[in-house]
């Protein structure tokens, strides 16, 4: 997905994928060979932290896009800044909120909220944490979890079978990840459903859904990356039924993307980004953009999506 714009402006790319799972980042570069793509045109590098190190701080290179950690973008920013001072794009971890209010169809919101955990919640922009209004919070928390617990009984299938609905997560340290913000959890809300191993094999974990949570719960307040959700009620809004109340508030939302009426669904037209430290874009060429491009690099854009 990021280096086909680059290959298009012509680029030269370089690929540090993953030491875990570098199978299907290899056979992608391999096909690229095959459908006419120049030999070194589109390179794979596999390794670890230094691999990433030595491309973050090589002064050949211009631009850096990186998908992970807030620890690991950081470093790369500072090597990027201490080399040739090269752009640098971040695509960092982050919880997204999904909110429900009285009015909401509640069979549609319950789609993306049982979609995405039942995909094991591994990107970087999924709603793990719930937020719905007191007077439909128990009717709606009783709906997902008869969803989640129906859906959880295939489990750890084929996946290539569409009565498997979820699969496993990317690597055994992931597992024991989960597990423990899973058994932190139980001390800080109440496990309503899942939270535990499938199979003494595999890495495969019930997905797992909490509700009351204390406000400075870790499962609430850190990203886990894998099938955990949080529910928390709430009351503060408590206006009649209309639309002015969702626009109203996405614009007092401190989010780099808004979705209204769904979650998710980025469109190719519009700016992909966030605030604070979860997605952030630094350019050393700002003279060279037109003239709107610097104004944006000075505030915090945010895109707003609305489904009827």
């Amino acid at each position: 997905m990021k280096a086909a714009p680059g290959l298009a402006c012509g680029n030269s790319i370089i690929i540090k994928t993953s030491e875990l799972n570098p199978f299907s980042t290899l056979f992608m570069v391999s096909l690229a060979t095959q459908v006419g793509i120049p030999p070194g045109t589109l390179n794979c590098l596999i390794g670890g932290p230094d691999v990433g190190e030595a491309l973050s701080s090589h002064m050949d290179i211009r631009k850096i896009s990186f998908t992970g950690s807030i620890k690991a973008g950081k470093l790369i920013q500072v090597a990027a800044a201490n080399s040739n001072l090269k752009s640098v794009t971040l695509e960092l971890g982050g919880e997204s909120p999904l909110i429900v209010f009285p009015n909401a169809d509640l069979e549609r919101a319950l789609q993306p909220a049982t979609m995405f955990l039942l995909m094991n919640d591994q990107g970087c922009a999924l709603p793990t944490r719930l937020y719905v209004h007191e007077t439909i919070a128990d009717e709606f928390t009783a709906k997902l979890k008869n969803i989640v617990e129906e859906h959880g009984r295939n489990i750890g299938g084929d996946p290539n079978l569409p009565s498997t609905s979820s699969s496993l997560l990317y690597h055994r340290r992931q597992k024991e990840v989960v597990l423990s913000y899973i058994q932190t959890g139980i001390k800080e809300a109440t496990l309503l459903t899942g939270g535990k191993p499938i199979g003494a094999k595999g890495c495969y974990v019930e997905p797992a859904i909490f509700v009351d949570p204390y406000p400075d719960a870790k499962v609430l307040r850190e990203e886990i990356f894998g099938p955990v959700l949080v529910i928390v009620r709430f009351s503060t809004e408590d206006e009649t039924a209309d639309l002015s109340r969702a626009l109203r508030l996405s614009q007092k939302l401190e989010a780099g993307t808004v979705s209204v009426n769904g979650a998710g669904g980025l469109q190719p037209n519009v700016p992909m980004g966030g605030w604070k430290r979860r997605f952030f874009q630094i350019s050393s060429q700002l003279g060279h953009l037109p003239p709107e491009w610097p104004l944006l690099a000075r505030g915090n854009p945010k895109c707003g999506i609305r489904r009827e």
